[in-house]
């Protein structure tokens, strides 16, 4: 790579990351820390929903798995205080987690948190934690379990109690008991309590569907995945400046290019960018071992210290060894490692040359921190984490790592495991203490076990958990086949499918069924022999061909179950087998993603592809097979309209419901909806800033209405159904998926093309769209039933609508030309009075709920006619079918048209009024109180008009609003001003305050405030005030700004009056305080003083100087009242205490009071006292 110019700190900035232990003492810290992403916002809210529903003999369990440092701790502790401390809960930002707080009672939730490794059992565990929550002494709690949790619900009364069992932060060492079969009976007793139980899966009983099966039969697991972790890292600690992004794109495929053994994907690489991906990796391990190493806080100090570095710089794995290596070397587990670590560090890394000493050091802490795996590394795994390569000659950096591992085995072999497999490349890890009797005890157990009733198993639980779509069992429900249902994202339409499990197809087994067409739009067998498993379906089928397990792979399967299922070997080995149980599924997870994804291919149509890099990376089935099956809908489907956004029922129902219907078609989110789903399809046209339904003509004219057209015609006496439909507008070219169908049909219902049809016979058509339709109810379509009036009843509507002064006729041409005209006179005065545009423009918050539903009806009425008469004038409607569907708008009845006519009115009147009942409003909201009767009168009168124009808008009232308005606002103006001109342009006040600052008390005041013996306090309020005085003699034009708000630009107020007008007696009565305390505080320290000033008369010859400080001894001799001090007299003051020698020691006593004070008087007066007391350096004694 060339060399780069920019640094770290270019690309990033890096954001601080306050570290946590204890998550439970300080509920608003957990809080304030936790980072919400979109994993743990699911997860929290389904937590909360779940404590919402809990009721008395309807308890839950929910237990949380992860890995070590994940942020189960955390997670479970912020709960706790989402749910007991409801003054926290207005703190959460994040909307979804919100959202479910709302279904909380606004109450105190009673949490009793259970802390793991704090005593011998679970049992005692859980009576502390209760005790504590209750107030009460643990040993007199029952031990009962069922009695214990019966005791807790009762006393949290009709809210649920809540119970979050975690591993204790300040465990000295990983618990080492089995708490499993204790953990079920709790979920099985909390089922008939209102108790929610949560549940940190830690190492120990993380094998929930292993030996502790009694959790995954009792309690609800879900999985804190390191992603979340991502994340975090990419969103708060290291957030990336956008324009940098072609510059980390270049650092990666320059890091892939040199380490061909760099695994991590671009996506992994450029969330987690400056921190190397491994490290994410390898924390659960170091956290093994280190239980108070903090990756977050960790990464975020590392940022600081790199950001100064060139720009291709990562944080790597030794910067981790450094922060930890401490706390390794205390761990008896790791004592032989660290001592093989010290010895090839002495004997062999010192003895390299200087050039290469500092990579042998890197490879060397690299190999320390992966072998805590478990399962070895390669030479070529230790370049790409610890950033070693040659960009001239990659193979060649990777040799040398190896060269070096070779002499580390040489110079210890017995302290190195080195393992050579066939088709790998070697193996080394430090040898950790007891683990190869474990290595051995697994190698002896899975010999056996069947490794094909085995590894088949392990495999579809590694994507169970996985994939959250993947719902085939572990276990084999069918002799031939088990799948789960899917659905890909293609061109924003949704896509559903099948997987289908059928590893062991061969000759002799039993034909899949074909998928149902009208069910699904492709399947994927999972198949190592695609040419065997090749069947006909009813739907396209893809194979995904899995690359073959190697024996060692097929091994460490073995080894990952037996790990899970063996008890005995879990009984013997239990703290060795927990560290061996987080490597292995780690090792497994790199074994199923190698050959389902990274070396399995999938066979679309006779064409065999390799997942590309985003499928292999990626975290749901959606993800994986819709990029990998474009290309299959892309042949098939070239015709299919694209777009921008997933489409679902939500977005179909909106559109429906609120813009073919009518009813709200300007809202923002129906024009949102309408530009990224019904625009492609062609339903939609653009008219001034808005889109409008296209014209029947138009969207009749459509490839795909004409097929649906075609059909209802075909079939005039009986409805087609929507299974029909389906099938015909899923064909090639276009493909259509049934929620685009679904907006296709409503176009042509709102066009009066066709009509829905229910399975009870009714029929839908345009005006009942705004109605929620329930498409599981639609049967079919057919041809609308046409209702046609007589011209003479046609010529009526026209008159009503158009106001015509004379008759109007459709005999002749010319006549008919009047009746247009006129119809386009009335479009234009529409056009022009923007009746609806300016109601959807007015802000949704000053709306209510009768004024939205005379809106509704304008809009479907008047609306509509509006429509009709835009086609008639553009041609595209006759004007007989114009007339009849303005008839329709108003169902045929004079009565619903003048009915709709006012409503136009009350809504125009609500519109008007609009603006100046915001103005009026706002003015008042930040409007001060007066003491004036008549201006509060008028505030009253126009709050409740301003109401009632609200509720009951109409002309009158906003008159009556503008009235009232210009004399409230005319007579407050004016209060206001005379007050404001008192007291901001008042002579009198700025002469005494001149007076005030000009005395000599002030001048003492001010030179003594400065000695560093005195307490600030009185000093810090004489500024306040002198500041205060200076917004005196406002120059503003106090009227002018009235009249737009109700306060002047200067610091004055109407409730602070009193306090401006007193502002010169408070003044002289801080300086009098302040005064009095200085000298008792002098008096205080007398004797230091006196000695002070004769050393300094002894040091000066200044008669003056001489004179005061003659005056000031006789003053402290005779402690007599200190009268008002000379100028000389301060300085001498100031000087002396500049150069104390010593601190003064004084001693003191509190107050003494005979009589009994409340809380706030005894506050006051210790205040009060502690304030008359010296400042430092005198040193105090009670």
């Amino acid at each position: 790579m060339k060399r780069i110019q920019e640094k770290v700190k270019d690309l990033i900035e890096v954001r601080s990351h306050k570290s946590l232990r204890d998550f439970i003492s300080d509920p608003a810290k957990t809080l304030s820390i936790y980072h919400f992403t979109d994993i743990t916002s699911v997860l929290m809210a389904k937590c909360l929903d779940k404590i919402a529903v809990v009721q008395n003999g309807r308890g839950t369990a929910a237990a949380l798995a992860g890995y070590r440092g994940v942020g189960k701790s955390h997670f479970l502790a912020t709960l706790g205080a989402i749910v007991s401390h409801p003054e926290l809960r207005s703190r959460i930002t994040d909307a979804h987690v919100a959202t479910s707080i709302q279904q909380l009672k606004r109450a105190r939730h009673m949490v009793a948190y259970v802390r793991r490794g704090t005593h011998a059992t679970l049992l005692e565990e859980m009576k502390a934690g209760i005790a504590k929550t209750f107030d009460i002494q643990p040993e007199s709690l029952s031990d009962s379990l069922e009695n214990l949790l019966e005791f807790a619900a009762s006393k949290a009364g009709d809210l649920p109690f809540v119970l979050i069992v975690d591993t204790a932060f300040e465990r000295t060492s990983r618990v080492s008991r089995d708490d499993g079969a204790l953990l079920g009976q709790i979920a099985e007793t909390v089922k008939k309590l209102n108790v929610f139980v949560a549940v940190a899966l830690d190492d120990d009983i993380a094998g929930a569907d292993g030996i502790n099966a009694a959790i995954a039969r009792n309690f609800t697991i879900d999985y804190l995945d390191t992603e979340h972790l991502y994340r975090i890292v990419d969103q708060n600690i290291f957030p990336k400046y956008r324009r940098m992004a072609p510059l980390l794109h270049d650092i990666y495929l320059h890091f892939k290019e040199a380490m061909p053994n760099f695994r991590w994907s671009e996506q992994r690489f450029s969330s987690l960018y400056p921190l190397h991906p491994v490290i994410l990796e390898t924390a659960p391990f170091v956290r093994l071992y280190a239980p108070e190493f903090a990756l977050l806080s960790f990464t975020s100090e590392a940022g600081d210290k790199i950001l100064g570095r060139p720009a291709n710089s990562l944080i790597a794995l030794d910067e981790v060894f450094d922060n930890v290596e401490t706390s390794l070397r205390k761990v008896e587990e790791l004592r032989e490692t660290v001592t093989t670590y010290d010895k090839i560090n002495q004997q062999v890394v010192t003895q390299i040359p200087v050039m290469q000493r500092l990579q042998a050091k890197l490879i060397l802490k690299g190999l320390f921190l992966l072998s805590l795996e478990g399962n070895g590394t390669t030479a070529a795994e230790i370049a790409a984490a610890m950033l070693i390569f040659d960009e001239d000659d990659p193979p060649n950096a990777v040799k040398n790592v190896e060269d070096l591992l070779e002499t580390f085995v040489k110079a210890v072999p017995n302290e190195i495991q080195r393992v050579q497999v066939e088709s790998r490349e070697t193996q080394y890890s430090l040898r950790v203490s007891n683990k190869e009797n474990l290595n051995n005890a697994l190698s002896d157990a899975i010999k056996t076990v069947v490794p094909d009733d085995i590894v088949p198993r392990v495999l579809r639980r590694v994507a169970r958990e996985r994939f959250p779509e993947w719902r085939i069992a572990e276990d084999f429900e069918n002799a031939g086949f088990d799948g789960t249902d899917c659905q890909i994202v293609w061109r924003g339409g949704r896509r559903h499918g099948r997987l289908i499990w059928n590893l062991k197809t061969d000759a002799d087994r039993a034909e899949l069924p074909p998928a149902d067409p009208k069910l699904f739009d492709w399947e994927i067998i999972v198949s190592e022999s695609p040419e065997k498993a090749a069947q006909k379906s009813g739907v396209p089928r893809v194979f995904w061909q899995p690359a073959p397990l190697t024996p060692y792979e097929t091994d460490t399967i073995l080894r990952y179950s037996v790990l899970l299922y063996d008890a005995s070997l879990r009984e013997e080995y239990g703290e060795q087998i927990r560290a061996a149980g987080h490597s292995a599924l780690m090792a497994v997870e790199k074994i199923w993603n190698r050959i389902f994804l990274e070396d399995a291919s999938l066979h679309i149509e006779g064409a065999v592809y390799d997942f590309t890099e985003e499928s292999v990376t990626a975290e749901t089935l959606t993800a994986v097979f819709g990029d990998m099956l474009a290309q299959l809908f892309e042949a098939r489907y070239p015709q299919h309209p694209a777009f921008s956004e997933p489409l679902g029922m939500n977005e179909v129902s909106q559109l429906v419901n609120d813009f073919f219907s009518g009813a709200h078609p300007n809202l923002p989110e129906s024009q949102f909806l309408a530009e990224i789903f019904a625009l492609p399809l062609g339903l939609v046209a653009e008219r001034g800033n808005s889109l409008v339904i296209e014209s029947e003509e138009n969207i009749s004219n459509l490839p795909l209405a004409q097929k649906v057209l075609l059909l209802v015609n075909e079939n005039s006496e009986t409805a087609v159904s929507l299974d029909a439909i389906y099938s015909e507008l899923k064909q090639p070219p276009f493909g259509l998926a049934r929620e685009a169908q679904h907006l296709i049909l409503t176009a042509l219902v709102a066009q009066r093309r066709i009509e829905f049809v229910t399975t009870k016979g009714d029929r839908i058509n345009r005006r009942s769209l705004d109605l929620k339709i329930i498409w599981d109810d639609i049967e079919g379509v057919t041809k609308p039933s046409s209702v046609l009036y007589a011209d003479g009843r046609l010529i009526e509507w026209a008159q009503i609508l158009t106001e015509a002064a004379e008759p109007l006729s459709l005999d002749l041409p010319q006549e008919r030309q009047i009746v247009k005209s006129a119809l386009e006179k009335w479009l234009t005065d529409w056009d022009s009075a923007r009746i609806l545009e300016r109601f959807n423009e007015l802000p949704d918050e000053i709306l209510n709920t009768k004024i939205w539903r005379l809106a509704t009806h304008v809009e479907k009425t008047f609306g509509a006619v509006a429509a009709a008469v835009r086609a008639i004038a553009n041609d595209s409607l006759t004007l007989e079918k114009g007339l009849n569907r303005i008839a329709d708008a108003f169902s045929d009845s004079e009565k619903e048209f003048f009915t709709r006519r006012k409503d136009l009115a009350i809504i125009e009147d609500f519109i008007s009024g609009a603006g100046t009942r915001e103005k009026i409003w706002n003015y008042l909201a930040i409007c001060e109180a007066t003491n004036d009767e008549q201006i509060e009168q008028r505030r009253a009168q126009l709050m409740r008009l301003i109401e009632d124009s609200y509720a009951n808008p109409n002309k009158k009232l906003n008159e009556e609003l503008d009235g009232l308005w210009s004399d409230f606002h005319s007579a407050f103006s004016e209060h206001f001003t005379v007050k404001h001109d008192s007291v901001m342009k008042s002579h009198y006040l700025q002469d005494k305050f001149k007076e005030i600052l000009e005395s000599d008390e002030w001048w003492e005041f001010v030179n003594l405030s400065r000695l560093t013996i005195f307490q600030k306090t009185y000093w810090k309020e004489a500024r306040r005030i002198h500041r205060q005085v200076k917004d005196l003699n406002c120059r503003f034009d106090v009227a002018e700004m009235l009249k737009t708000q109700p306060f002047c630009a200067c610091s004055f107020n109407l409730a602070q009056i009193w306090e401006w007008e007193n502002l010169p007696s408070a003044l002289e009565e801080i300086i009098t305080r302040g005064r009095r305390s200085y000298r008792k505080i002098l008096q205080m320290l007398s004797q230091t003083i006196v000695a002070s000033i004769e050393n300094f008369a002894a040091e000066h010859n200044d008669e003056e100087f001489l004179n005061a400080a003659v005056n000031l001894i006789e003053i402290f001799k005779d402690n007599r009242e200190i009268p008002l001090l000379t100028n000389h007299e301060l300085i001498i003051l100031q000087r002396i205490f500049e150069s104390l020698p010593t601190s003064p020691l004084v001693s003191v006593k509190p107050p003494a009071e005979e009589s009994f004070l409340s809380g706030e008087e005894l506050r006051f007066q210790v205040n009060d006292w502690l304030d008359n007391l010296p400042s430092e350096p005198v040193l105090l004694k009670f």
